[in-house]
């Protein structure tokens, strides 16, 4: 069973921007790098086979909105069925089940009546705070005393808390406590003695859980600060920012009772760091350079590069003066750039250039470029045909997505050769399938390399092929690491996935987990087709993911990020250069399959209502999934389907490939 990191917060219609940013901001501060916290709107939950990766549903307040539409849509009978079947659910202010009325109305509304009839949650009731003689905007600054239930966080100290309130108060009926399955967590400290009303509510749903959060628990006194339109009320945010410690605390608390374990200190999202660039031989360096002089500008003795959706501020670290004759006018340690005169609209990313190959620690002090580079021409010795592939490194501490960062700048991604990588140690908004956005962490795998694809391959050698390439790549590049790595359980989930046998799953029943996958984008340029395929795979990061070196036996040696790139490189170079000569063959074809989940396996297709079928293989002419239609019987029936992998995605472990809306 694939292990569940993602915590998915609903953005579509009907929720709160500012409350859907601080639930973001929140969640990412206490479950960062243990989870993923990622925005998902409806289209996504109808769609997508988002459920058995999901750790936890949340819901932010509706605010002003009429209602949270996402529970009135076909994305409702998703999310019961998510909870019911073991999911976790946490909604903030009566966000997606109750109506949220304007703040002057005191209502009691049965869930139902917003759920299909799915009456699996209590009433609520929204109450205008006193707050006589003040204007609407100064009732947006007001606080509400909380009161934690007593045992109810069991081997846990909680204190009461303080929290911020927009004027509105909503309460959960819990009728009497006649609510079934309920557990009162928290009530407001004035209606502490009454048991008909709570403000943080617990409820089992068949095998999963639901919680509802009615005051603002996710908004805290800086989050207030930075507001523009809230009058600058110091007394108030000193009161709040005194208790922020025991409102975490507390919303800590919350989240495990869901399942969900926070990463102990408040974590803070990485800033963007530098870029590096630098080259096995100095030659190919200059070469690249000089290709970039008619997009690049110079103004008040900067230079800056045009990439298209960023622009690239092109410093050098010039120490023996070998790129002194180029355009590079000046070193990182010059005078910092006034970025108004360098450009009028997008800030520029800083892109410092190296004349040699940079020493340990000089760039990083977790990603070594003369171990990269020392891995290339070993693991070249040992591929026929790998030649030049990641000569050219671009190297970051941080960034946004390398696939973003060379797929979206086209002026640059046009004369960049191919081979060209992009390598980070932590991806911010790293990119997936469809909308897919995460962040990975220390200790993932991350980069992205560049394929210049002819355009007179197009139909000999199409592109889709390029992805069963990068899955052979990576899976044979780990099991040829060195010695110890040959057995390792690492599979290949159709179409982009990579997959290892669970270490902690039960002896004799296989169980494999998700480890990596990785992203194939294409752009017509300068009549070729430029293909960027990025890979993020859990290497070395801790826990509760699991990763290469969980894997690993007693006494294998230790494996290294950057000769783990270097390999995956120099074997996909080599793997391309035979798909070039002899097409998809029967070699590659067969190696597929030797890595793959798939054989045999009996499969559902949503798209024809749930059709039965068994998994037979790839077409050898564009690369789809091909599958046979089963009788009742159990025996095919002779009717062949081939199915797009860009327009069905596979849920592996309920044999189900669905129709892929993008």
């Amino acid at each position: 069973m694939t292990r569940k990191l993602n915590v998915l917060v609903y953005t579509g219609s009907g929720v709160s921007s500012e409350s859907a940013k601080h639930c973001m901001a929140t969640l990412r501060g206490l479950l960062f790098p243990k989870y993923a916290i990622i925005p998902i709107e409806e289209t996504t939950i109808v769609q997508e086979p988002w459920m058995s990766s999901c750790a936890l549903f949340v819901i932010p307040s509706s605010g002003d909105q009429p209602q949270s539409r996402v529970m009135n849509s076909d994305a409702s009978p998703r999310i019961h069925d998510y909870v019911r079947t073991g999911g976790a659910y946490l909604e903030f202010c009566s966000g997606g089940f109750s109506r949220c009325y304007k703040a002057n109305n005191e209502i009691e509304k049965p869930f139902s009546e917003a759920t299909d009839n799915q009456n699996w949650s209590p009433s609520f009731e929204t109450r205008q705070l006193a707050l006589d003689g003040q204007s609407d905007i100064e009732k947006s600054t007001t606080t509400l005393a909380l009161k934690i239930t007593a045992n109810a966080f069991k081997d846990e100290t909680l204190q009461d808390t303080i929290l911020y309130s927009s004027g509105t108060r909503v309460s959960i009926s819990t009728k009497g406590g006649q609510v079934s399955n309920a557990e009162v967590l928290a009530a407001y400290d004035d209606d502490k003695d009454n048991t008909d009303r709570a403000a943080v509510l617990l409820r089992s749903v068949g095998d999963g859980k639901a919680m509802l959060i009615c005051p603002q628990l996710e908004i805290s006194a800086a989050d207030l600060k930075s507001q523009t339109i809230l009058p600058k009320n110091d007394a108030l945010l000193a009161k709040l920012a005194a208790v922020d410690d025991s409102r975490l605390a507390f919303l800590r608390g919350c989240l495990r009772r869901l399942g969900v374990e926070s990463s102990g200190e408040i974590a803070t999202i990485p800033t963007l760091s530098d870029l590096h660039l630098s080259a096995i031989d100095f030659a190919q360096m200059m070469e690249l350079l000089y290709s970039w002089e008619d997009i690049s500008d110079r103004k008040n003795g900067h230079v800056l590069l045009r990439g298209g959706a960023d622009n690239f501020e092109l410093l050098n670290d010039d120490a023996d003066g070998t790129i002194s004759g180029t355009a590079f006018a000046q070193s990182p340690v010059d005078e910092a750039v006034n970025h108004e005169d360098v450009t009028d609209s997008i800030q520029p990313l800083k892109l410092i250039a190296y004349g040699t190959i940079p020493s340990p620690g000089q760039v990083s002090s977790d990603f070594d470029h003369q171990c990269y580079y020392s891995s290339l021409k070993k693991y070249r010795q040992m591929e026929t045909d790998a030649k030049s592939w990641g000569d050219l490194l671009m190297f970051g501490e941080v960034v946004t997505s390398t696939n973003t960062l060379l797929e979206k700048n086209h002026e640059l991604l046009a004369k960049l050769p191919t081979g060209f990588t992009l390598a980070a140690l932590t991806s911010i908004a790293a990119r997936g399938r469809g909308k897919n956005v995460w962040i990975a962490p220390p200790g993932s795998l991350i980069f992205s390399t560049v394929i210049n694809h002819s355009a007179a391959h197009l139909t000999t050698r199409p592109i889709i092929f390029i992805q069963y390439l990068m899955s052979i790549s990576i899976v044979e590049a780990i099991l040829s690491y060195d010695t110890g790595y040959e057995n390792l359980p690492i599979k290949v989930k159709w179409p982009n996935d990579i997959y290892a046998r669970d270490p902690n799953g039960l002896i004799g029943t296989p169980e494999y987990v998700k480890i990596g996958g990785f992203l194939t984008q294409c752009t017509y340029l300068n009549g070729s087709f430029k293909v960027v395929i990025g890979l993020g795979m859990n290497t070395l990061n801790p826990g509760p993911t699991t990763c290469i070196a969980d894997l690993l036996p007693p006494g294998a040696p230790p494996l290294r990020v950057e000769s783990l790139i270097a390999k995956i490189l120099t074997r996909l170079e080599s793997n391309y250069t035979k798909f070039l000569r002899e097409g998809f063959s029967s070699d590659l074809e067969t190696r597929y399959y030797r890595h793959w989940l798939h054989s045999g396996q009996n499969i559902r297709l949503e798209s024809e209502g749930g059709l039965g079928a068994r998994v037979l293989g790839i077409t050898s002419d564009w690369g789809m999934l091909r599958v046979e239609e089963m009788g009742s019987d159990g025996m095919g029936t002779g009717k062949i389907w081939a199915l797009h992998n860009d327009e069905n995605s596979f849920d592996y472990w309920k044999g189900l490939v669905r129709k892929k809306l993008l």
